[in-house]
Parts: structure tokens; sequence; C-alpha cells
């Protein structure tokens, strides 16, 4: 299988920071999985907001469609709000995955009520993912941050990050949850030992999206055509050049 996994976040990432993030994710692979990471070459973004997705969106769903033409049997997204993923299953017909639908399908099947741990203090992001996600929203037990700068997460201690994650993670254990999902692609290969120090299962959004990736692929689904009908062909563009908010 050939998965294709398309980062919406441009911030400085380096040929080394991508290929690390790679590493990460085919340590749960086949041994036949091929991972390929492609981040935005003409979009310059965080992604932490709807107008974030919106700017980001044009290039991903470019991408999604060479990807498919380049011969790849699924697309990944690298972000837990799935940007444009609605869009990209209308113009693809290769399976498409969500990091953050994938933890959450992943997650209530491990356990009653569920808490998303993720890197900022807002979390209008996630509550938007898990309402259009399906799930019964009642099941979510709480949402909370570890309050830490994503642009530095690398270079920090982390022993004392793992420690930071668990510490939330108790706190979500009080509020009731008997799993938790890590919300944030920065805490990307965290998942096995903070679920180790907590006790419960720990969902880890960069293995859900290889883990459903083989599932559909070996199974031979894709999304229905009947919820993301291909779209009419013509010529769109957009011109507008650099947006500053």
């Amino acid at each position: 299988m050939k998965l294709k996994v398309l980062n919406p976040d441009n911030t400085g990432l380096t040929k080394e920071m991508i290929a690390l993030r790679e590493k990460r994710m085919k340590q749960i692979a086949r041994p036949d999985t091929q991972i390929d990471m492609e981040v935005q070459e003409k979009t310059k973004i965080c992604v932490d907001s709807a107008l974030d997705v919106a700017v980001t969106s044009l290039e991903l769903i470019e991408k999604a469609v060479q990807a498919e033409k380049d011969g790849y049997d699924v697309i990944g997204l690298y972000c837990s709000g799935d940007p444009a993923m609605d869009a990209i299953r209308e113009a693809v017909s290769i399976p498409v995955i969500g990091a953050g639908q994938s933890s959450l399908q992943i997650a209530v099947g491990l356990g009653q009520r569920f808490s998303w741990i993720t890197s900022a203090d807002s979390d209008v992001g996630p509550d938007r993912t898990i309402r259009k996600s399906g799930i019964d929203y009642s099941r979510l037990a709480s949402i909370r941050s570890v309050k830490v700068d994503i642009a530095t997460v690398g270079s920090q201690d982390q022993e004392a990050l793992l420690e930071r994650i668990a510490e939330c993670g108790r706190q979500c254990m009080k509020d009731g949850a008997h799993v938790l999902i890590l919300g944030c692609l920065v805490f990307a290969g965290m998942g096995p030992e903070v679920s180790k120090r907590l006790g419960i299962p720990v969902v880890d959004p960069a293995y859900a999206i290889v883990s459903m990736a083989e599932l559909l692929y070996s199974t031979g689904l894709t999304h229905s055509k009947r919820t993301w009908p291909s779209p009419g062909r013509q010529t769109r563009s957009w011109q507008g050049g650099e947006f500053f908010f």
C-alpha cells in the first residue's frame, strides 16, 4: 500500500523533521506499506483556526488530486482538524483518512467516555471536529490542554513533556475519561508511553491514520460517493496573492 500523508502546516519544517514524522508512522505500519509525507509549498501557515483551514484547503486539494494521479492508494491528513476532508473526498476516489475522525472512531470503540488532549488553550477546534464526526457528543468527558508551544516541542525535554501530558491525562480521568486522544499531531509517537503511565488506552492520531489506511486498503473500501459525490468538472481558479489577518 502507498500512503500519501499531507501535512497542512508549513512553518519551517525541514527535510529531517519530515523524515522523523514518516519514521514514527512507519513504526506501526506493515512492512509493505510505503509512507510519504508532503507539506505545503505555496501556503505558509500553521493551522489553528477555521480561517487557517480555509486558506490551506486549496493546496491540500491540489496535492490530493495529484497523489491519486501518482498512484497512491490512500491519502492521510496530518492534522486532527481534518482540514478540507469533505472537499478532498469529493475530488478523489481513493480513501481519505482524517487524523481526527479516525482517532475518534477508534476511541469510542475502546471505552464509553473519552477526553481530547490538545496543545492550545482553545477548545473550539476539537469541539468542531468532534461534533462534525458523527460521534455521540455525550461520550466526550472533556477537552484539556497541555499548554505547550508547538514550535518548540521538538527541543523540549521529552521526559518532562511526557509527564506533562500524563498529568493532563490524569485530570481527564477525573473528568470521567476511559480513553484519551492525543489531539495534536505534535505529540505523535507519545501515545504508547502515556498509556503505560496512566493504564488506559491513549489513541495517537498519527498511528490512527496508518491503521485506518491499512484497514480500508486491505478490505477494498473507500468513502461513499453518495455522501461525497464528485463535483462537475470546470476550471476553478483563485489568484488573490498573500492574505494577512
